[in-house]
């Protein structure tokens, strides 16, 4: 050592912390200094700037959990459809099994099918408006991303 010491102005400490998700298991936690005689201005940009950067992560994140949500909700329609149409393939199978006069139909499904169908059609409707306000929340994330890049 050459017995020289370097003095280190005093800082002003500045943290930011944001917690993701409700269980509190993902957290941004982001952290600085500034020098001690900053003037507030200065102050406040670092710290708009630190939130700007946060807003971003923090969406990144929930875009992340809509896209999930959404094919998820996706995936579950696609397997109610599927499930309509097997009832119906049954149905049809059982009418003519049974040697049934006349062409098989909707109205010749039985009353358990139908009360079935008509517990699945209300899914499907609460299904499609979840993925409509979830591809809405999708498509407002995104957009607070690309304008936190652009900024």
């Amino acid at each position: 050592m050459s017995g020289h010491t370097e003095v280190i102005p005093a800082a002003l400490g500045i943290s930011y912390k944001t917690t993701l998700d409700k269980e509190g298991r993902r957290e941004i936690v982001m952290q600085g200094h500034l020098p001690i005689d900053a003037p507030l201005t200065t102050i406040n940009e670092v710290l708009d700037r630190i939130a700007k950067a946060v807003d971003r992560q923090a969406a990144v994140y929930e875009l992340e959990q809509a896209n999930v949500q959404r094919d998820q909700m996706v995936d579950r329609l696609h397997e109610m459809e599927a499930q309509v149409a097997n009832t119906h393939e049954l149905s049809k199978a059982r009418w003519d099994a049974e040697n049934r006069k006349g062409e098989w139909s909707e109205e010749k499904l039985s009353a358990p099918e139908r009360n079935a169908l008509s517990g699945i059609s209300s899914s499907r409707i609460k299904y499609r408006e979840g993925i409509e306000q979830a591809q809405a929340t999708i498509d407002r994330l995104e957009r607070v991303i690309a304008a936190a890049v652009e900024s």
